[in-house]
């Protein structure tokens, strides 16, 4: 079995599939205050120490490489709740905002870790609405 670093609950994969549908390709970035920002796809300038951790519902998530480095024992899960209507993630104008959880890996969870490509550019797949993962 395949452990990932980032996963999504169903309603945070409910809610990148509605903002998708209205903003096309998003990708996640998370700020100074370790909360995930959705922004559109290639309109958010990374910064220099930023990583791709990983790939939830078809969006890159990036982190600072120092946090990634404390926290690379442990699996993020993204989900949902409500939120203020102001900040720059997408969500906000609904009402709800993103939120990162986090557990420790087991010792078999990280023996089975799937690691990003280093390069995000050479991502071959898209998520494909309902169908999950698929080859372009």
């Amino acid at each position: 079995m395949r452990t990932l670093r980032i996963i999504a609950t169903d309603e945070a994969v409910d809610l990148i599939i509605q903002l998708s549908m209205e903003y096309g390709l998003l990708m996640f970035q998370m700020n100074e205050f370790d909360e995930p920002v959705c922004t559109m796809d290639r309109k958010t300038k990374l910064n220099p120490n930023d990583v791709c951790v990983g790939e939830v519902a078809g969006c890159l998530f990036f982190m600072d490489k120092r946090k990634f480095e404390r926290s690379k024992h442990t699996q993020l899960v993204l989900d949902v709740e409500k939120g203020k209507e102001k900040g720059l993630s997408l969500e906000r104008a609904l009402g709800l905002r993103f939120l990162v959880r986090s557990r420790p890996f087991t010792a078999e969870e990280q023996e089975e870790l799937v690691e990003m490509e280093e390069d995000p550019e050479l991502r071959m797949f898209s998520y494909i609405f309902g169908y999950g993962l698929q080859w372009l």
